[in-house]
């Protein structure tokens, strides 16, 4: 949700915005979320998208494994869009240094990398956006296919060495905004001005 309601030029001008990729154009995220705040308006989280049923699994999924983790979710999300890093464990770091949950880390610094290894191994062993989850392992393990062919098998036994590969080997990816349909900002009937992002994980190669 955007702090304060942008003139309908200035969301026009945002909406507009493209950068090249290659000789094809594609909408600029990053120019228009830093556009925002260049209009002195930030940017706070309002919630998850429904599904077409309007129903809130993925949000309920998320909050089934930390109360905390829709909000940090997103954080590390605008984080990278905003910042231009990718990387899962580098963007944790940041979080980690700016807390903004507010977490009491006197003695145990560890909060935000802890909760989203836990989130990592519940989507590598079963958790679905769009199915309810009951926090049960759905898989022993996983296969890594790599581009050389080579395949790494990482198994639930080993449940540490898995959470390590998954924290340090994955990053945000930025898929095509025009097919996906988000980073346009959109008013509801309040007035209200909102811009969606797409939240994607992919492996690093």
């Amino acid at each position: 949700k955007l702090s304060k309601s942008l003139t309908s030029k200035q969301i026009a001008e945002i909406n507009g915005l493209m950068e090249m990729h290659g000789s094809k154009p594609r909408v600029d995220v990053s120019g228009r979320l830093a556009k925002i705040q260049e209009y002195g308006a930030e940017l706070s989280f309002a919630g998850l998208q429904p599904n077409d049923k309007g129903q809130q699994i993925f949000a309920e999924n998320l909050v089934l494994v930390d109360s905390l983790m829709p909000e940090i979710l997103s954080w590390l999300l605008l984080k990278s869009y905003t910042s231009g890093e990718k990387k899962l464990e580098v963007l944790t770091r940041m979080i980690t240094e700016e807390n903004p949950m507010k977490f009491s880390m006197t003695v145990n610094k560890n909060h935000y990398e802890a909760k989203i290894k836990r989130l990592l191994m519940d989507f590598a062993l079963g958790m679905l956006p769009s199915q309810p989850y009951n926090a049960q392992d759905l898989a022993s393990g996983i296969l890594v296919v790599k581009s050389s062919g080579e395949i790494d098998c990482y198994h639930v036994l080993y449940r540490e060495t898995l959470q390590e590969y998954l924290f340090h080997d994955l990053k945000f990816e930025t898929p095509s905004a025009s097919r996906h349909n988000y980073a346009c900002i959109r008013e509801d009937d309040q007035g209200n001005q909102y811009i969606a992002l797409n939240l994607q994980l992919r492996f690093i190669v």
